[in-house]
């Protein structure tokens, strides 16, 4: 009798313990069903402009009234073809993480590599390459193939960016590193011959020259130093979306209308 009230005593936890397991997962569904709903209902997004802009990928006006740039218009055509609205906000670096753990953002313009925790969100196809390329005046130019062309040079280089491929020669001595705050104090430097070479992102110089009528100033390399595939990172809730962004995207790539919003601030 003991026995057989410890075998139903067995049954009757397990079938307890199964009940539990099936309201939980059930539970789990439901919530995630839940926020896709939120998402579909509320159909706006927020999206970072960072705390300055980051021309010409994001641009902003003082006031910050008005934002535009080429990683904002791509991300609003494409949104707005979702049927979604884009808010922007500004937030600064450091705190960037913490807005998208809150709740408070939705999307930002990132490099998979430049995130410590990229599992943690989901990223679109590429948009565009980031390169790192070799600017120097047009009096004294850099011809640049390899990276022994750059020994003995003194190099203008970002506040607090890294350089893979150069950090051993910078540590070495080989190349010889200046900070700047800035790719336009960079540039200027450049005019003012107080580097041998600037090591500047593609885009931002070439917008940079264009803005300041600076044509015919700078040699710019071919080869670049680091390269990067610029995305949209999202929040993970909107994973759902990644599908139809990419399409979108591509169909924005093959019509050439990607082209006409880099070549239009950029000057190609």
């Amino acid at each position: 009798m003991q026995r057989k009230l410890m075998i139903f005593a067995a049954i009757g936890a397990f079938v307890a313990s199964s009940a539990i397991a099936q309201e939980i997962n059930s539970t789990a569904q439901e919530n995630f069903a839940v926020a896709n709903e939120n998402i579909e209902s509320r159909k706006t997004i927020v999206f970072n402009m960072t705390y300055d802009g980051y021309p010409p990928y994001m641009i902003c006006n003082k006031d910050r009234e008005i934002s535009c740039g080429i990683m904002y218009d791509v991300f609003t055509t494409i949104m707005s073809r979702l049927g979604f609205s884009v808010e922007t906000i500004h937030v600064p670096k450091k705190r960037e993480n913490d807005f998208f753990l809150s709740g408070k953002l939705d999307a930002h313009a990132m490099a998979k590599e430049w995130v410590k925790n990229p599992e943690d969100y989901v990223f679109s196809d590429p948009i565009l390459k980031i390169r790192n390329l070799i600017f120097s005046n047009v009096k004294h130019p850099v011809e640049f193939s390899k990276i022994e062309d750059l020994f003995n040079k003194k190099a203008i280089t970002n506040l607090g960016f890294i350089y893979p491929p150069l950090t051993p020669f910078f540590n070495n001595g080989s190349i010889n590193r200046v900070d700047a705050i800035g790719e336009k104090s960079m540039l200027k430097m450049l005019l003012y011959e107080r580097g041998d070479f600037a090591i500047v992102n593609e885009h931002v110089g070439m917008w940079l020259i264009k803005e300041n009528k600076w044509q015919n100033k700078f040699k710019i390399s071919g080869l670049d130093i680091t390269n990067y595939d610029y995305r949209i990172m999202f929040a993970k809730k909107f994973e759902r979306i990644i599908p139809q962004f990419n399409k979108e995207l591509e169909e924005m790539r093959e019509s050439g209308d990607l082209d006409k919003i880099i070549s239009g601030y950029i000057g190609l």
